[in-house]
């Protein structure tokens, strides 16, 4: 039991200083991230024109 808190808190320190180290996959990651959101937004935002043009069209 205490053995494998040891191995997860010597993990989390290696990753912490892992990240230090590479400061250059996160905004990537990040920027990714955004990417995909504004995409997802814009098919949402054209459902949503195209549901509110047949909306206007059918009063």
């Amino acid at each position: 039991m205490l053995e494998k808190q040891e191995k997860k808190r010597l993990f989390f320190r290696n990753r912490s200083r892992n990240r230090s180290h590479f400061p250059q996959p996160f905004p990537k990651r990040f920027l990714s991230f955004l990417l995909l959101f504004s995409w997802k937004i814009s098919i949402f935002a054209g459902a949503f024109n195209k549901k509110e043009k047949e909306i206007w069209q059918n009063m």
